[in-house]
Parts: structure tokens; sequence; C-alpha cells
């Protein structure tokens, strides 16, 4: 018997939430989310480079379409280059011919059916040639063109498919990142949330879950900064007080204001007031001026949780039994 299991992380750290960024709601509102990745057990004529090379390609041409937000989500493009035939033409010198079969296809998958129901299917042909097989495959995958009219004219005729399943099947949607949540997969299930169009039934419910999760992915790593803040603060008054208060001061704007833990360090940095000289005092009005727009802090928060789903860089596991 085979299973295969996918375990999605995170390889990169969530973004600074007070970076600029568009607004992702106005961004994504007549956009579908897809997951772009290759399947396990498929793509074997492909090395794992060649593998990533055909990856980014297809992400390309899906950025190209300007219907889609690249990153996690409920529905996967993946796709799959089959090696058909090798030639070689002998002229001056020998020139490998790769002739493949390139093959997309969507599919909705809760994670634990991989790559689950299909939604749609491509099929094209894709020549590429070069010194060695290899090199002929990797101008194979560089022949794809991402303004390729049959590449976005199946995105485009899958996103209606696509949108009607979000408008019968929305509750599904939330379970399966309910099950990534208590699963503490928090980015998933934040990717996965982030993924439900504004038109779907249960987008509001969906958002409203995501600061949930968004909060309890904070709270560990915040709570490590306020230890931090007292021990800074803790500091014998003996010491140098200008460079303990500076510590303090970036320490603070590091921390994410969204966090259940923050208003606890802002209430210790506030109580130092007095004790800033001007230039720490200007600073640190500036960050209570962001802080107390409660508005402003849930603006960055859905910033910060559109970047780690978009950012998002998954770690295929395979288990066999």
């Amino acid at each position: 018997m085979r299973t295969t299991t996918l375990l999605l992380f995170l390889a990169t750290l969530l973004p600074n939430p007070w970076c600029s960024a568009q607004d992702t709601n106005e961004e994504k509102a007549d956009k579908i989310s897809l997951f772009v990745g290759v399947v396990p057990g498929t793509n074997k004529a492909l090395n794992a480079d060649q593998q990533e090379r055909l990856r980014n390609k297809i992400m390309q041409c899906a950025n190209r379409t300007g219907i889609v937000s690249v990153g996690m989500s409920n529905f996967l493009l993946h796709p799959q280059l089959d090696l058909n035939e090798v030639t070689v033409a002998e002229q001056m010198k020998k020139i490998y011919v790769a002739k493949c079969a390139l093959s997309l296809s969507i599919a909705r998958t809760d994670y634990r059916d991989y790559p689950g129901q299909s939604f749609g299917s491509i099929s094209l042909s894709v020549v590429g040639s070069g010194a060695d097989s290899a090199q002929a495959l990797n101008n194979a995958i560089q022949q794809i063109k991402t303004d390729d009219p049959k590449i976005s004219k199946f995105i485009v005729d899958t996103k209606a498919r696509i949108l009607d399943y979000y408008m019968t099947h929305c509750d599904e949607v939330v379970m399966e990142a309910r099950r990534q949540y208590e699963l503490q997969q928090h980015g998933l299930a934040i990717g996965l949330l982030f993924s439900v169009p504004s038109a779907a039934p249960c987008y509001d419910e969906a958002r409203k879950m995501s600061i949930s999760v968004y909060k309890e992915y904070l709270k560990d790593g915040c709570e490590q900064q306020l230890l931090q803040l007292k021990s800074i603060l803790v500091t014998s008054k003996a010491g140098d007080q200008t460079k303990k208060h500076e510590q303090a001061l970036d320490l603070v704007k590091q921390m994410n204001p969204a966090a259940d833990c923050y208003q606890e360090a802002y209430g210790m940095i506030n109580k130092l007031d007095a004790e800033l000289d001007e230039q720490q005092r200007q600073e640190w009005n500036m960050q209570r001026a962001i802080v107390e727009n409660e508005a402003e802090v849930q603006k960055e928060a859905y910033r910060a949780m559109a970047a780690m789903s978009s950012n998002a860089n998954p770690i295929v596991t395979v288990v066999t039994h």
C-alpha cells in the first residue's frame, strides 16, 4: 500500500508587517488564488532543478493572466512535462532535440487527497534543443510561452468553475483551514482562508478566522520578545539608560501590534515616557500614533497575512508504507 502525505511549511519568516504594500483587498477583488506545485512522483524525466524551472515558468504563466494570485490556495495548478522523444540531428555538431508533451491541470485539494478532484486540464506540445539531452529539456521548458493564449484561456475558463465551487462549498474550505489550524499549521491555514474570493458566501467568516489564526501564529514570538523587553528594562539603574531605552524602543518597534501581548509591551514603554530623551520621545510618539489606530493595525495585519500566503515556499514530503 502506498500513501502520499503532503506537508507544507513556510520556508521564510513573516515579513515586517509595517513595510509598504498595496491594499490586498482591492488588489485581489477580481482574482482567484492558485498554488502552483509539482505533484510528487510526476515529471520523472526531470531532475529537481528542472522541476523547479518548470514550476517557476508555470507561475509566470498564471501571473501573466492578471486574474491569479499565486500562493497558498485550496486549488492547485500542477504541470506535467513528459519526454516523448529525444533525437540527435547530425549537423556541424550534434544537436539533441527533445519533443515533450506539457499537461496543465487545476485540482481542488484538501491536502489529504493530493492532487484531488480535477477542475480542468490542457495539453500542449513543446520542443527544445541543446548540446545534450539535459540542455534540450531545459530549452523545452524555456519554450513555454508565458503569454500563450491557450494557457490563458484555460485558466480563465477554469476560474468560472472555481468560483462556482466556492459559492456552493465554501463551508468545506473553512473546515479544511480549521483542520490545518488544529494541526498547528498556521501558515497553511491562513493561506487557505486568504484564498477565499470576496464573492464567496464564507468570505467574512474566513477573514475573521484568519485574524484569530494570525494572533495564535504571533503568540510565541511575541511572548519571547516580551521577555527580552522585560530583561532590558530591569537592568541596573547604574547602567547606560540612554542605550537601554534605545534597545527597548528598537525591540518594541519590531513587535507586531496585532499580537495579544503587544499591549503589555506598549504599556511598559509608555511608563518610560518621562525618561526618554527628546529624539527617543519623538520616535515613540510616531510609533504610538500608528498602533493606536485600530483600523490601520488590522489593515497591516491583513497585508502581512497576504504576504504569508503569497511568499509561502512549500516542502513536499512523500511518506510510503
